[in-house]
């Protein structure tokens, strides 16, 4: 990866990860049957109890039921690999369990909902996982690996032999999607380590649909 490429990752996902806390306080149960109404609320409560992998449970506990946020990173940490990627499967529509940007970017919105910090192991493992995956050829991350077809998984999630890509992957996603964890991130704008007014125009990103475009990623 050239330096140039190195300096602008490491300032969307390295020295910028100290995550965008857009996330509401959690709800209580009170507060969620406002909504949803206390009998729907219950119902979905036991399907989440009976049918939902640990990861979940412990994500629903975090916010209605008073829930730690260590809790949830322990079910999570079940799913990052060696290489500090995420295993593919934390997606459901794919049993692909070896890392990939599609795993990873789930990985940290979730450790983005309990307010993880930049200094967490996992954070900081999933950072050099991304910096080492970046194509720095085409400028973007691939959703999953070729090697991902050989599990079961939606159709949508297929890998194209020839292109690499699956039916879903454009330049805003995964990639932009990425950099939109980061978006809110103070030290992204940071006017000794990188001109402010050309981050603005490295991501210009869609905030109601939590969708980005990266109009200059490659520089």
């Amino acid at each position: 990866m050239s330096p140039k490429h190195r300096q602008l990752l490491g300032l969307l996902l390295g020295t910028a990860f100290v995550f965008s806390i857009t996330v509401q306080s959690p709800a209580t149960p009170n507060e969620q049957s406002a909504t949803l109404g206390p009998e729907a609320f219950a119902k979905a409560r036991v399907f989440i109890k009976r049918t939902a992998r640990p990861v979940e449970k412990a994500l629903f506990d975090f916010h209605f039921a008073g829930g730690s946020h260590d809790s949830v990173i322990a079910d999570l940490a079940k799913f990052q690999n060696k290489d500090g990627g995420f295993a593919s499967d934390l997606e459901s529509d794919t049993r692909w369990n070896g890392s990939s940007p599609l795993g990873t970017m789930r990985a940290l919105r979730i450790l983005n909902e309990v307010r993880a910090t930049a200094k967490d192991i996992h954070v900081q493992a999933a950072v050099r996982y991304l910096l080492a995956d970046f194509d720095e050829k085409k400028g973007l991350w691939h959703a999953l690996p070729k090697e991902a077809n050989s599990a079961p998984h939606a159709p949508w999630w297929n890998v194209s032999e020839d292109t690499g890509k699956c039916e879903v992957e454009s330049p805003v996603f995964p990639t932009a999607a990425i950099a939109d964890i980061c978006r809110h991130t103070p030290s992204c704008y940071r006017r000794d380590s990188w001109n402010a007014s050309r981050n603005r125009r490295l991501i210009s990103c869609r905030a109601r649909q939590h969708k980005c475009l990266c109009r200059t990623l490659r520089c």
